[in-house]
């Protein structure tokens, strides 16, 4: 859900669209080995920008419709796994970088699960509905995510879902939350409008 770490609570998702602006945040790629696959060898390439939530990583997914290619960097002799579109992350400069093409193949042939984060590590068994992901947002996340932009990440500007309330950016994080079924009460809910005492009284007409 939208999560306001300024709040320490979630938001609704109409909440969440309220206060768009463009911000900048680090980008950085991170390398995961392969050690049991048919790829093994080489390593999937992460390009994200939110490193703060590196510290609760379970999984990487990847996209079962989306073509990908597996590069040799012959500057490094390393294997990488990436989409296309990721070398001018990888390579500054991709017309004069020194690698070699191995293979092509969609992410279906890579991981049998989608995309979502969540959807995916529940319908793997990585989590449950009771037991979910660790929590990043802590001070030890807040030093990680320093030392990350300290070591060389790039700055993008992109737009992104501010709390209006504190106006500070949102996060999304898996919370526990309750969830009211009002549909079977909405004509007693009507019928007692009147005998309600709504604070500010302008919020009755709405």
């Amino acid at each position: 859900m939208p999560y306001s770490t300024a709040l320490c609570t979630p938001l609704s998702n109409f909440e969440a669209t309220q206060n768009f602006k463009d911000a900048q945040d680090p980008s950085i790629v991170v390398s995961f080995p392969l050690v049991d696959s048919e790829h093994k060898g080489a390593s999937l390439l992460v390009w994200t920008t939110t490193s703060w939530t590196l510290l609760s990583n379970l999984a990487i997914a990847c996209n079962p419709e989306y073509e990908y290619i597996k590069v040799l960097d012959k500057s490094t002799n390393n294997l990488y796994i990436l989409l296309e579109v990721g070398l001018s992350i990888l390579f500054k400069n991709p017309k004069k970088a020194r690698f070699k093409i191995d293979d092509k193949f969609l992410g279906k042939d890579m991981a049998a699960f989608g995309q979502e984060d969540y959807d995916t590590t529940l319908a793997a068994g990585i989590i449950s509905p009771t037991q979910l992901p660790p929590n990043p947002v802590n001070k030890k996340a807040a030093s990680h995510h320093k030392s990350l932009t300290m070591q060389g990440s790039i700055q993008i500007t992109h737009s992104v879902g501010f709390c209006w309330h504190s106006d500070t950016p949102l996060i999304r994080k898996a919370v526990s939350s309750w969830f009211v079924k009002v549909g079977n009460s909405i004509l007693d809910m009507l019928f007692n409008l009147n005998d309600t005492n709504w604070v500010p009284l302008f919020v009755k007409e709405k």
